[in-house]
């Protein structure tokens, strides 16, 4: 493992504990990929609150890639982030329906006190 794996995975066990995630990485002219996959229950402590967890951890792996002349990105994945994202494209659309029944009736509200006012 590189130096760079390395403090990666010292920095999401110290977070998570060392049996919660799996990494894989993918180097290609000097940018390293790496996929964390953590367990849906743990997921919210590498992201943290409004993801400062997370950014923080990239903003320290992109100060240790540089120091190794690499550029680095990192995924998180959760098993089940294919099925929330799943639901929150059911939920949207469903918001959107709703929405969009609200605002036809408010419209048609509205056109019925234009006329109404035209008609006096």
């Amino acid at each position: 493992m590189s130096e760079l794996t390395d403090f990666l995975n010292f920095l999401v066990s110290s977070f998570i504990g060392k049996d919660e995630y799996q990494l894989s990485q993918s180097e290609n002219n000097g940018v390293v990929n790496y996929q964390l996959q953590v367990k849906p229950e743990k997921a919210g402590l590498i992201i943290g609150r409004q993801g400062r967890t997370i950014k923080a951890i990239r903003r320290l792996l992109q100060i240790k890639a540089s120091q190794e002349k690499l550029h680095v990105y990192l995924q998180v994945n959760s098993p089940n982030d294919q099925d929330q994202s799943a639901q929150e494209e059911k939920t949207t659309s469903q918001g959107e329906v709703e929405q969009l029944s609200k605002s036809e009736e408010k419209v048609k509200e509205l056109a019925e006190l234009v006329s109404d006012s035209d008609n006096q």
